[in-house]
């Protein structure tokens, strides 16, 4: 579980979180937008914010404030980039944004629609004040929108004063703990088959789709590049071994999954599925197919070949050496192990008993 000493209700390892997320956040809010339309984008901020952040709202409700304040503070110091501003008075908490965080990640992360960003960082709840525009303390005249996400100006008229002003943001710290619960949404909304176009439509088509101009222009070059910087970037415990005819990557500690078992995270039924739900597409793409185990504890291991490449997975060590995953202790555990043999996708996966 997560520290009690921290405001942040999940908390992971690193100090801040790795930026390469606010692509695939964005990714996510096009996504809904275009399969589930504005009122489907609506409800799934306003069950992020009700289910996913509970833990933040009941701190508020107990702490105030002072609890208000130091959330916003401990939250943005963990997002890369960013530079604001808390503040608190007898009134409230004044947050002042110099630099959003993921706001230089990349131009083709920000949807048309821009008023569509402040929505996510205000996930839907209900404020203490009218909407519209009042003279701030030290920059003059400023902008008071309502937290959550109106289609029209009309809607946005009609707002009235609540309690419970602010809302939660949507940062890259915990992104793998909102990512995990967005599968189990998904699911919810459309079963299987729509985490899984998710995670093609919006992760391997978009969010990722440097990697798949990388490993498509370059192959195995290419997947150095992208999971040497990735990985790195992410804190992972890791191994790459490559020839010019395989690529092999040995997880003895994965990031994501270790994040979601320190902090008792566990909504969707299989996590670690979701990144053969992008790379095996990617890989498709590319004309490679990938063998991989996944032992749902955070370690796991990938091989990569050609297509044309019927070359069977190598013996425990003959590639890696020591470093090889399966060599571990700890590796066959009593959860089923998955198992995917030149695989392209979520839906090529086996299961076995380690025994």
């Amino acid at each position: 579980m997560a520290q009690d000493t921290s405001p942040l209700p999940y908390t992971d390892t690193k100090p801040v979180g790795a930026a390469d997320f606010y692509f695939a956040i964005n990714a996510t809010f096009r996504f809904i937008l275009n399969k589930l339309g504005a009122d489907g984008l609506r409800r799934y901020w306003t069950d992020l914010g009700t289910h996913y952040f509970a833990p933040v709202s009941a701190g508020w409700k107990t702490g105030g404030l002072p609890a208000i304040a130091t959330y916003w503070r401990t939250a943005f110091a963990a997002e890369p980039g960013a530079e604001v501003e808390v503040q608190e008075d007898a009134d409230g908490v004044t947050i002042e944004v110099e630099n959003l965080p993921g706001h230089q990640a990349s131009p083709r992360s920000w949807p048309r629609n821009r008023s569509m960003l402040l929505p996510a960082l205000l996930l839907h709840q209900r404020s203490h004040r009218r909407s519209g525009w009042f003279r701030g303390p030290r920059r003059g005249w400023q902008r008071l929108v309502p937290a959550d996400f109106s289609p029209s100006r009309r809607e946005r008229a009609r707002a009235r004063p609540c309690p419970n002003q602010g809302g939660h943001m949507l940062g890259c710290y915990d992104f793998c703990g909102h990512y995990e619960w967005t599968f189990e949404w998904f699911r919810q909304q459309g079963g299987e088959p729509l985490v899984h176009e998710y995670w093609d439509a919006a992760i391997a088509r978009d969010s990722q789709i440097h990697a798949a101009a990388l490993i498509g222009s370059k192959g195995i070059t290419g997947m150095k590049e992208y999971w040497g910087h990735t990985l790195d970037h992410e804190a992972a415990g890791y191994a790459i071994t490559s020839t010019d005819k395989v690529f092999r990557i040995d997880m003895h500690v994965c990031p994501s999954k270790g994040f979601l078992i320190r902090n008792g995270l566990a909504q969707y039924h299989d996590y670690c599925d979701h990144c053969i739900g992008w790379i095996g597409p990617v890989l498709k793409t590319a004309r490679f197919v990938v063998d991989h185990e996944h032992n749902h504890c955070g370690q796991c291991w990938w091989e990569m070949r050609s297509k044309e490449d019927d070359t069977l997975p190598s013996e425990i060590g003959a590639l890696s050496g020591e470093q090889d995953v399966r060599r571990r202790a700890d590796w066959k555990t009593t959860e089923a192990m998955d198992v995917f043999q030149r695989a392209t996708g979520p839906d090529d996966k086996a299961t076995t008993n380690p025994g």
